[in-house]
C-alpha cells in the first residue's frame, strides 16, 4: 500500500515521524519504506488554497492508495471532548460566498454558483469516496473556513447556518483535491478549543498534539498491518 500522509504543519505529524524513523526504513527525506508498504509524508503549510496546491502537484499522487490527513480544529459544538480525535465524516465549505447587508451569508451552493449535487459535491457537502474508519474513531461532521470566528454575531451565524461538530482551515481542500484526483482518505481532527467569543485558548495544544499523533500511529498500523509487535512499545515509548 502506497499511503500519503499529509498535515498542514509539521507539528501535527512530528511524533508520527519519530515513529517512523524508529521502525521504517528511510528511502529519501519525505518516503518511509517497510516490506511491500510506503508512507511518503506531505507538509501542505496552513490553509485550503495552499492544501490543495500542494496535494495537486504532489509527484504521481494518482497512484497513492490513501492520504491519510491529520490535524487540528476548533468545536462548535461543546458535546466535542477537547484534546480528542475525531474522524471527519462529511466537509462543508464555510466561508465562500456572499454576505447580505443583514448579516446573512449565502455560500456557493446557496448562491447556485455550484450545484449542491454537481461532484464531488453531495447536498452541498463533500464526502469520502468510502469512509474508512480502522481504529473506530468517533465521527464528525466539519466545516471547512478561511477565518476562525471570534465574534459573538460571526459564531451565532455559524451555529444557525451550519449544524457540525468541528471547523478547520483545510480539510474541506483535502477532501475536495482527493475527491477530483480519485484518491481514498482517511481525515480526522483533535479538538484543541471551542469556538467562543473572545481569544481564549482553553486546550492544552501539546496534549492535543500528543493524542492526534497516537492516533495516526494507530491508523497506519492499522492500514499496513505490521508484523512486528514490538513496533507498539517504540511507539509507546514516545510519550512516557
Amino acid at each position: 500500500m502506497r499511503i500519503l500522509l499529509v498535515a498542514s504543519m509539521t507539528e501535527e505529524i512530528g511524533k508520527t515521524l519519530d515513529y517512523l524513523e524508529e521502525n521504517w526504513e528511510k528511502e529519501n527525506f519525505f518516503t518511509y519504506r517497510k516490506g511491500e508498504h510506503s508512507i511518503t509524508h506531505l507538509v501542505t503549510g496552513i490553509g485550503a488554497m495552499h492544501a490543495a496546491f500542494a496535494i495537486a502537484r504532489q509527484q504521481d499522487v494518482e497512484k497513492y492508495d490513501m492520504v491519510v490527513n491529520p490535524g487540528v480544529a476548533a468545536a462548535l459544538s461543546r458535546t466535542m471532548d477537547l484534546n480528542r480525535v475525531y474522524l471527519i465524516e462529511n466537509d462543508r465549505i464555510g466561508d465562500l460566498g456572499l454576505e447580505r447587508s443583514n448579516g446573512d451569508f449565502q455560500d456557493l451552493h446557496d448562491l447556485r454558483w455550484v450545484d449542491p449535487n454537481q461532484y464531488p459535491y453531495f447536498k452541498s457537502s463533500l464526502v469520502p469516496k468510502k469512509l474508512h474508519n480502522p481504529t473506530f474513531l468517533p465521527t464528525s461532521s466539519a466545516i471547512t473556513v478561511n477565518k476562525l470566528p471570534g465574534h459573538y454575531l460571526s459564531i451565532e451565524n455559524f451555529e444557525r447556518k451550519y449544524h457540525v461538530d468541528i471547523v478547520s482551515m483545510d480539510a474541506g481542500a483535502v477532501l475536495y483535491a482527493a475527491r477530483m484526483l480519485q484518491l481514498e482518505t482517511i481525515q480526522y481532527r483533535v479538538v484543541t478549543k471551542y469556538i467562543e467569543a473572545g481569544d481564549k485558548q482553553n486546550g492544552d495544544i501539546e496534549q492535543a498534539l500528543n493524542q492526534l499523533s497516537m492516533r495516526t500511529i494507530d491508523i497506519l498500523e492499522a492500514l499496513v498491518k505490521p508484523e512486528n509487535k514490538d513496533d507498539k512499545n517504540s511507539f509507546m515509548d514516545l510519550f512516557n
